[in-house]
């Protein structure tokens, strides 16, 4: 979302609280970037991310806004996009557990969850494949990081509702050795520039 007056954006990465932050910041007067871009090539070929849309789209300097977003452990937000994804007909016909599902989606050629599964890092590139983001605040702290946001917007500090969430257990219990090394290994970059651990 993007409010020009206040030189703000929000880079919506999914499956990281992303509709809850969505539902206050309309309400202060932030709109929803209207994609020119052809957004189904996008989510199929996922050949950009988030950040490099925006700029498409608004074809802007974008180092005159405050750019923020929100980010997940990458082993805890492949839960939360599995039971999200298999409770909706956009990629199963047949209930799977998340073992299967991070087979399925890392070792084939299956591309249809291919958008929600991009790694968090890939939406905050700008045109130069640049981190290129001023805050990332924390799925773990969403709350005390979002009125760290509304600090630096000027406005005062704004309750977060419970949108979009999937019920499920802590993550750990969910994953054999095998996909734990998966989810690692597809989110490498994530783990390293965000310094997320399994288990923390």
């Amino acid at each position: 979302m993007i409010h020009e007056n206040k030189k703000s954006v929000f880079i919506h990465i999914p499956k990281v609280g992303g509709m809850s932050v969505n539902s206050v910041l309309n309400k202060l007067g932030f709109r929803k970037y209207t994609l020119n871009v052809d957004y189904a090539h996008h989510a199929k070929n996922c050949d950009s991310g988030r950040y490099k849309q925006i700029q498409s789209e608004y074809n802007d300097d974008l180092s005159n806004y405050f750019k923020f977003t929100f980010i997940r452990n990458p082993w805890d937000r492949f839960v939360s996009i599995y039971h999200y994804l298999l409770n909706t007909t956009f990629c199963f016909k047949d209930k799977i557990d998340i073992n299967e599902f991070a087979r399925t989606i890392f070792l084939t050629k299956n591309n249809h969850c291919k958008w929600h599964c991009l790694p968090q890092y890939f939406h905050l590139l700008d045109e130069y494949n640049n981190l290129n983001i001023d805050y990332i605040g924390r799925f773990e702290n969403l709350q005390q990081d979002f009125n760290f946001v509304c600090d630096k917007i000027r406005t005062p500090h704004q309750q977060l509702p419970h949108k979009n969430a999937t019920k499920h257990k802590h993550y750990t219990e969910y994953y054999d050795e095998e996909t734990k090394s998966i989810v690692a290994e597809k989110y490498a970059k994530d783990i390293e520039y965000f310094g997320y651990e399994f288990g923390e």
